[in-house]
């Protein structure tokens, strides 16, 4: 993204959040850019909250519905955010952006505050701040668990196991093929 000059980490949910959240995630310039930076992105289901600490008054929910877009995001900025797994955001519909989010937020939750509390914080000190988010997100009905969307990843979850106990039988076999090879004992 833009070579050294911007960054994109992306975290994993803390346990208690794992039905609900998919990741925290950040976005930023590390000098200003001599170039507006454009971000492509693409409708994927998912319910963001958004926070831009460079005015922490800039904050909003924001999901694609059908079609990507291209964002003008400037040559200076810092966003960071959380990333809802599809289905589990109850919040109120006509609260989400689906464009660039360049003005205050307006709404209900408190984003704004959060936002304030997230500016001048290292990404990884971010995270309990963003989970403080997410867990007042769940105690007000705005997020829950989604069966569906449980069963789903549950299902890929299970694949993937199916897939990488292959790989460590086939890895094991060929341990043991080689050191049979050698003369040497398998067991």
């Amino acid at each position: 993204m833009g070579g050294s000059a911007v960054r994109y980490t992306e975290s994993s949910h803390t346990d208690d959040l794992s039905e609900v959240v998919h990741c925290f995630w950040e976005l930023r310039t590390l000098c200003v850019l001599t170039d507006d930076f454009h971000y492509h992105a693409l409708p994927d289901a998912c319910v963001n909250l958004l926070f831009n600490l460079l005015d922490p008054r800039i904050a909003g929910v924001t999901a694609l519905q059908t079609k990507a877009t291209t964002l003008n995001l400037g040559r200076s900025f810092h966003y960071a955010g959380v990333q809802f797994y599809p289905g589990t955001w109850q919040g109120d519909r006509s609260e989400i952006i689906d464009r660039y989010v360049g003005s205050p937020y307006e709404g209900t939750l408190p984003l704004a505050e959060t936002g304030q509390r997230l500016v001048g914080l290292s990404f990884s000190d971010m995270r309990p701040v963003l989970a403080e988010q997410v867990r007042w997100c769940i105690t007000h009905g705005y997020a829950q668990p989604n069966a569906i969307t449980a069963r789903i990843l549950s299902s890929l979850d299970a694949r993937a196991d199916r897939r990488s106990n292959r790989r460590d039988t086939h890895a094991g076999l060929s341990q043991q093929h080689e050191r049979l090879r050698r003369g040497g004992r398998t067991c």
